[in-house]
């Protein structure tokens, strides 16, 4: 009877053991992509289309949404720091390009109106 019980206790043990580590290595992943996510826009984003400006922001979504939350439980507060520096990184980059892009717009219905 002991040896089961004992037998029990340690399946429970490297089962909850097992699952931290797929949750640290599922962290890992996340933080990985996510920072790729927001390098990419830091220097392609002047190169996006709309529809690369509309994956992204749905890769985005989802970064700061379900996946977020599906590792909520094991985030330090270090963690939530860098998720918060990724998300502002990615703002930035977002309305620099956006602004860019509305200024290059503008630019060249001007010269399209001085050439008439």
């Amino acid at each position: 009877m002991k040896a089961a019980s004992l037998l029990l206790i340690l399946s429970f043990a490297l089962f909850a053991c097992s699952e931290e580590a797929k949750l640290e290595r599922q962290k890992s992943a996340y933080f990985k992509r996510f920072n790729a996510l927001v390098e990419r826009v830091e220097s392609k984003g002047a190169d996006f289309s709309a529809k690369d400006w509309e994956a992204t922001d749905e890769a985005l979504d989802q970064f700061t949404g379900i996946e977020k939350n599906e590792l909520q439980a094991i985030l330090t507060e270090e963690d939530r720091d860098f998720i918060r520096e990724l998300e502002s990184r990615y703002e930035k980059a977002y309305y620099k390009n956006v602004g860019n892009n509305l200024l290059k717009g503008i630019k060249k219905k001007i010269h399209e109106a001085t050439k008439e």
